[in-house]
């Protein structure tokens, strides 16, 4: 491949720390990305303390689609490529446990509506929506029903 050929992979938005502002773009030379490299995130795991009741709460606060097949129970929102697999207690967690911070950023096109939605569903909030310190927007941290938080 000719070395002026350069593949994008930056320009992410919305991300944690970024309040909704765009990162600064990045570029490799396609030469240095194996062809095997990795492509996209499929699936994210939560801790969850019974998956199926996980399941509805997804569903029914955060309007998820959910599918079921035995223990593989995994919800996603409507215009996301990313499942979250609500994992139910098995020998895989050792140590681990629900509850706590994700890491997980949530999207949403008007976070105002969005949070004031989530609030008459009774989702609680660890931070309420407010501006971000580091500029760029609002955010807002909310829980599941296992305390797991995410972001948005």
């Amino acid at each position: 491949m000719p070395a002026s050929l350069h593949v994008k992979i930056g320009s992410i938005t919305g991300g944690v720390g970024q309040g909704g502002s765009r990162c600064s773009k990045s570029y490799l030379p396609v030469e240095d990305i194996a062809t095997s490299m990795l492509t996209e995130v499929g699936s994210v795991a939560v801790l969850v303390t019974d998956a199926n009741k996980a399941a509805e709460w997804y569903r029914q606060k955060l309007g998820a689609e959910v599918a079921v097949q035995g223990h593989w129970v995994a919800a996603k929102l409507p215009r996301s490529n990313v499942v979250i697999h609500l994992c139910g207690k098995n020998e895989d967690w050792e140590d681990d446990r629900p509850g706590g911070q994700t890491g997980i950023f949530l999207k949403s096109d008007d976070k105002d509506k969005t949070y004031r939605e989530l609030k008459s569903k009774g989702v609680e909030f660890d931070v309420e929506l407010r501006d971000a310190p580091w500029g760029g927007g609002k955010y807002a941290i909310f829980k599941d029903l296992d305390g797991n938080k995410f972001w948005m």
